[in-house]
């Protein structure tokens, strides 16, 4: 029972340094990466809907990591990490 209950703390611990890491990005960069690659999908609308799906930085980092593949933007690491900092800063506000 201690081994789970262990695991299950480093999990969570894991997710919310992950969570905290992609709020550290350079939103000057993320947002000429959201103007240059998503805005031609769908405007600033998705993100500021009553019923957006994304509710914290983990998800909204998965959800650029799809839109970038699924699109063939094809961002590294460092560029996710900017577009979710530029998308928080300016829609979200989720807390590190």
């Amino acid at each position: 029972m201690n081994k789970f209950l262990l695991a299950i703390l480093v999990f969570g611990l894991t997710a919310t340094a992950q969570a905290d890491s992609v709020l550290l990005g350079n939103a000057a960069k993320g947002e000429k990466l959201v103007k240059a690659h998503c805005t031609a999908c769908h405007g600033t609308e998705v993100y500021s809907r009553s019923d957006r799906k994304i509710t914290d930085a983990g998800a909204l980092e998965k959800r650029v990591q799809m839109c970038s593949n699924n699109t063939g933007a094809h961002f590294k690491p460092d560029q996710v990490t900017d577009v979710v900092k530029y998308l928080n800063d300016q829609f979200y506000h989720f807390e590190k």
